[in-house]
């Protein structure tokens, strides 16, 4: 698949980054309509430090762990005044494993808001306890 094709697929062409295009348009009862633009939610902010940061442990041999991952549990643990801290590849893994640092298993209940993504529940449900869906709790 060609890199163009691709950079269809996942709907990048309306990114700040990339090249931008102009709009489709369209006819509807003679008026002529644009498309909808996207809006980017995040524009990543990166200088050349970023990138050699990236960098650095790629040409090491490192994609995930290894000695910057560990350097970065250490000053996180120190900053929060910690003895230990844990480095996760995604918020879903983060939530798992704090239930089963927690000990959370069958017949323990968990309350689960009902405005959530998925991975709240779904870690619930890895660490088998009985979950419950929040329409009564409100913040603040």
């Amino acid at each position: 698949m060609s890199h163009t094709r691709w950079r269809m697929l996942v709907g990048e062409w309306n990114e700040p980054w990339t090249r931008r295009r102009r709009p489709r348009t369209r006819r509807l009862g003679g008026e002529e309509l644009s498309a909808p633009r996207r809006i980017a939610l995040a524009v990543p902010s990166t200088g050349e430090e970023e990138w050699l940061a990236v960098r650095e442990p790629l040409l090491e041999g490192w994609v995930a762990q290894g000695p910057k991952v560990e350097a970065f549990e250490g000053a996180f643990a120190a900053r929060h005044g910690v003895r230990h801290a844990v480095a996760a590849s995604s918020g879903t893994t983060a939530l798992h494993l704090v239930l089963a640092a927690l000990g959370l298993g069958p017949g323990d209940e968990v309350i689960v808001p009902s405005f959530t993504w998925v991975a709240t529940a779904n870690t619930v449900v890895y660490c088998a306890p009985t979950w419950t869906r929040s329409t009564r709790l409100r913040l603040g």
